[in-house]
């Protein structure tokens, strides 16, 4: 009580104690406010910082992805086109050789037909040349059979120099009887192929 009265009585004395603790607390307290407000921005730093090092990955796949769908669907387009040039260029090469094929085989069947109507021109000039030939032969066999029965002739008719003129009721075997011939021979004589006798035909005899 008597401290306090002391106190009383000296009020200068507590004036600058309250107001060196006020100003400590309020310091202090300051301090504090002023480490929070300080440590705000790093945190949103380091969250930002996070975050971002978080999404990189994600954005990254995505991208990637992306960009290897479009090198596939691009590399699937080049791939068709090459294809279908592929194909159309194996169709055209078929093609021009069936087309060739085509017209050799034409060529060829041109070249036999041509072969086959020379072998049946040399044919018939063959067939030609040995029917010349036999005509030719045949008239050599007859001028030479001609020469030899006329020259026959004429030596078998040379010892019958008589003639008779056949009559009626006359048949050659009687008029080679007659005349001292057989009837063959009367026959060879004449030139006869039968043995009719006909009425006024003249013969030769001995």
């Amino acid at each position: 009580m008597a401290d306090k009265k002391f106190n009383d009585d000296q009020p200068w004395s507590s004036t600058f104690g309250e107001e060196d603790n006020e100003e400590k607390h309020q310091f202090s307290r300051t301090a504090k406010n002023y480490q929070k407000k300080d440590a705000s921005p790093v945190t949103t730093t380091l969250l930002v910082l996070f975050i971002f090092l978080f999404t990189i990955p994600i954005v990254w796949y995505f991208y990637d992805n992306h960009r290897s769908n479009q090198e596939l669907s691009s590399k699937s387009s080049e791939e068709v086109m090459v294809s279908k040039a592929a194909e159309n260029e194996q169709r055209q090469a078929l093609k021009e050789k069936k087309e060739k094929e085509r017209k050799e085989q034409e060529e060829a069947e041109e070249e036999q037909k041509k072969a086959d109507a020379k072998e049946k021109e040399r044919q018939a000039e063959q067939a030609r040349s040995e029917e010349q030939a036999r005509q030719q032969q045949n008239q050599q066999d007859l001028a030479k059979q001609n020469a030899q029965s006329e020259g026959q002739g004429q030596q078998d008719s040379a010892g019958y120099n008589n003639s008779y003129t056949v009559q009626a009721g006359d048949n050659l075997y009687r008029i080679a009887v007659n005349h001292g011939m057989t009837l063959d021979e009367l026959k060879q004589v004449n030139g006869l192929a039968n043995n009719d006798a006909i009425i006024g035909m003249t013969l030769k005899v001995k």
